[in-house]
């Protein structure tokens, strides 16, 4: 073999081993990307109303499960939740904050509760 064509692949496999190496480095030096939180609307505000209960607490919760880091604090989702309470619901909100309910320091009971007063489930299994 040609001594000049031996030095010549030589050096292009000593290249290619650079390369593949290189490529390697930066993958394991680049910090993972943070996922990006999906974009929310804005809840609107519940008065109380029987038919829109259920909605306004799944909204909650989907605003919750995708802002984790906001509602750390004890009572954290409670508080929000009662943020965007107006009329009848908030009147209702009130009175657990005067007498301090022990359903203010959990989102669940809190939401539950809301529940049992505001939420009339239509007759007869009819959604629409």
């Amino acid at each position: 073999m040609d001594p000049a064509r031996n030095l010549e692949s030589q050096v292009l496999a000593v290249e290619q081993l650079l390369a593949s190496q290189a490529a390697q480095v930066l993958l394991q030096a680049s910090p993972p990307r943070p996922a990006a939180p999906l974009p929310i609307a804005l809840l609107e505000r519940y008065d109380g109303n029987p038919d829109q209960c259920r909605g306004f607490l799944m909204q909650v919760s989907i605003y919750v499960e995708e802002h984790p880091e906001m509602f750390t604090a004890p009572g954290a989702e409670v508080r929000f939740t009662i943020s965007l309470l107006t009329g009848r619901a908030r009147e209702w909100a009130t009175a657990m904050w005067a007498d301090r309910s022990p359903l203010l320091s959990s989102g669940g009971e809190f939401h539950r509760a809301l529940m049992e007063v505001f939420d009339h489930p239509a007759k007869n299994g009819d959604i629409g």
